[in-house]
C-alpha cells in the first residue's frame, strides 16, 4: 500500500456515497476514462487494502459505492464498517473477463483466504461461503453476525440481476509490524 495508515484512517473519515442503486452498469471504456481522468485524486478515498491470491485480487478499498470508487477497486457497502468487527461488506464490479476488479471471483473456492489491511493491522478471512443471490436479496447485508466476517457482492450477471456472494469468516488480525513477509507480500 502506498498511503501509510494515518491517510488510511483519516480518508475513511471523508463523506462518501453509499447509493448503490445509483451504481450504473460499466464497461473497459468507462474504466479506462475514469483512471485516465483524475490522476491520482483516487487516493483521497482509498481506506484500505484488498488481497486474495488465490484468484489474482489485488485491489485499494475505497470508502463508498460511488461510481468514481467502484471503477478502480472495492467499496465499503456501509458507512460505519469496521474490519474485524460484524460484517465488512465490499462491492466490486466484475467486468465478465477473469481479472479484472472482482471479475476473479468466480474462480474462488471454499477455503480460499481473503487478506485485508488498513495499514495498521492485516485481518486474515476464511471463504467458508459462496453462492449466487438475487440482486434483492438484503440478509447478506446485515451488520450485526455473531463472527466477524467479510461479504463480498459483484454482479454474477450482464444485467446485475443476480450477484456472487462470498462469505468469509475471519481466521487472524496481526499488526502489520508483526506479520511475516510472506503475508507482506501478499499486498505488493
Amino acid at each position: 500500500q502506498k498511503l501509510s495508515a494515518e491517510e488510511l484512517a483519516k480518508n475513511n473519515k471523508k463523506k462518501a456515497s453509499f447509493d448503490y442503486d445509483a451504481v450504473q452498469i460499466v464497461n473497459d471504456k468507462k474504466i479506462m476514462e475514469s483512471l485516465l481522468s483524475d490522476e491520482g485524486a483516487s487516493d483521497n478515498y482509498v481506506v484500505a487494502g484488498l488481497s486474495i491470491p488465490s484468484v489474482g485480487i489485488r485491489l485499494d478499498i475505497y470508502k463508498g459505492v460511488s461510481d468514481y470508487a467502484l471503477l478502480r477497486g472495492a467499496g465499503t457497502y456501509l458507512p460505519n464498517q469496521q474490519m474485524g468487527k460484524g460484517n465488512y461488506i465490499l462491492a466490486g464490479h466484475n467486468m465478465e473477463d477473469g481479472v479484472t476488479l472482482f471479475s476473479p471471483l468466480y474462480r474462488i473456492k471454499n477455503g480460499a483466504l481473503i487478506y485485508l489491511s488498513d495499514g495498521k493491522d492485516i485481518y486474515t478471512y476464511k471463504v467458508n461461503d459462496i453462492s449466487t443471490i438475487s440482486g434483492t436479496t438484503v440478509e447478506v447485508l446485515n451488520e450485526k453476525v455473531e463472527e466477524p466476517i467479510v461479504t463480498l457482492l459483484t454482479c454474477a450477471d450482464r444485467y446485475a440481476i443476480n450477484r456472487i456472494c462470498v462469505k468469509g469468516k475471519l481466521v487472524e488480525k496481526i499488526a502489520v509490524q508483526e506479520a511475516s513477509s510472506k503475508i507482506k507480500q501478499v499486498f505488493r
